[in-house]
């Protein structure tokens, strides 16, 4: 598994675990697509999020297997294929 230094979050995302019932593992990263500005006149993006699976024996367990299922989609999730089968955009 290739490791990333934490300071790239912002370009390649995190793995992150909500709590609710049931407690799920979730990919998350900024969309600067999408920003806004706040009150206070500052550029935010809006954060994306995916569900990668659940915290059970059976699927993820741990953080590194959510970790690891997170690398392999992470590319088609953050960038997802644009316009229509043959090529040409779809309005």
């Amino acid at each position: 598994m290739h490791v990333l230094p934490k300071r790239n979050r912002r370009r390649w995302g995190w793995v992150e675990l909500d709590k609710t019932t049931p407690q799920t593992w979730k990919g998350r990263w900024a969309d600067w697509s999408q920003a806004r500005v706040d009150g206070k006149g500052q550029s935010r993006p809006k954060q994306r999020s995916v569900v990668l699976g659940y915290k059970t024996k059976a699927d993820l367990p741990t953080k590194a297997a959510a970790q690891s299922k997170w690398d392999q989609i992470r590319e088609l999730v953050m960038n997802p294929p644009r316009g229509g089968e043959d090529g040409m955009d779809v309005f």
